[in-house]
């Protein structure tokens, strides 16, 4: 499952890739929890099995975090239940917001407000041949700010010498 934080509407959300788009991760719990899904994923028992595992945490999270931090049976459940969506559900029908197409979405930092960021230097001894220097005898660590993160195709900006 590949997950994703992007923009809709405006603001953050949600999502789980499933071939060429993005189906929302809070458009998906609103459908669970209104009992909108097709029929013939309402009768799939391993469908209801995975969405009342995605319904019983709760709501939406709200942020990458706390998607995690839900754990990998949740997790998978959200995979099972995304992907049967993303194949019984006619885009043209589906609600505002459950899916959009990957490649006109706005991707946004997983983590945008990382609390730290450690790195590894040369952690690889091909990196460290590519750069003209011999590998490390053990690893090098250094530390970026949490105000280095933006999104894929953000722009970087430089602040003047």
């Amino acid at each position: 499952m590949k997950l994703v934080a992007y923009e809709s509407g405006k603001k953050p959300a949600l999502g789980v890739v499933v071939k060429k788009q993005i189906v929302g991760v809070g458009p998906v719990i609103q459908l669970l929890k209104k009992k909108r899904v097709p029929r013939a994923l309402a009768q799939d028992a391993g469908f209801k099995k995975a969405a009342q595992s995605v319904l019983e945490a709760g709501g939406a999270p709200k942020d990458m975090i706390e998607l995690l931090g839900r754990g990998e049976a949740w997790g998978k459940s959200l995979a099972k239940v995304t992907s049967a969506l993303a194949k019984g559900v006619d885009p043209a029908k589906a609600p505002r917001g459950l899916f959009t197409p990957l490649a006109g979405a706005r991707l946004l930092a997983p983590i945008p407000k990382p609390a730290k960021i450690t790195c590894i230097g040369m952690n690889y001894a091909d990196h460290a041949r590519e750069q003209g220097h011999e590998p490390p005898k053990s690893p090098i660590f250094f530390l970026k700010s949490g105000n280095t993160i933006c999104g894929p195709g953000d722009e970087i900006h430089l602040p003047p010498n």
